[in-house]
């Protein structure tokens, strides 16, 4: 006779609906299309751990950076932070964070990074300033202090 569906032959390291008894919360991150959960991480300029947090993926990156962030503060208080951050935290984060925990922001982002995927009516031409900031920036660029979180990952 063969095993009905749903038998005890699966593999046991991951139990059906073991998501809320052991791991938390999971959520959905409509613009990343991430599914479950998302890593906040602080990392130095080496790229070592400072802080991390684990929220669901539903908790948008600015707001579980201000929870680390928060949490960072009160553990370490005496602790001031220069911080780099890619053009995704431009705007009220960096002036949350300015304000409220003290510490100073440098975004970093492309050269191009206002300019890429631009769309031009019929007719209009770039501008020789648009034209210089693409010139040779094609592919993938090195920018000094991006990417250094992701060597954490590695």
């Amino acid at each position: 006779m063969g095993t009905k569906c749903g038998s005890n032959s699966g593999d046991r390291r991951f139990e059906e609906r073991e998501d809320l008894a052991k791991r938390g919360v999971r959520g959905y991150d409509g613009g990343k299309k991430v599914n479950g959960r998302k890593h906040h991480l602080i990392v130095d300029t080496q790229g070592l751990l400072l802080g991390v947090k684990v929220l669901p993926a539903n908790i948008t990156d600015r707001e579980g950076s201000q929870q680390l962030l928060k949490e960072l503060r009160q553990n370490q208080p005496q602790m001031k932070l220069h911080l780099f951050a890619d053009g995704g935290y431009k705007g009220k984060w960096e002036g949350w964070v300015k304000t409220t925990l003290g510490y100073t922001v440098e975004i970093v982002q492309r050269s191009d990074a206002n300019t890429r995927g631009y769309w031009l009516p019929e007719g209009q031409e770039l501008t020789e300033e648009q034209i210089n900031t693409f010139r040779g920036h094609r592919g993938f660029m090195v920018i000094k202090k991006r990417w250094i979180v992701e060597r954490s990952f590695a």
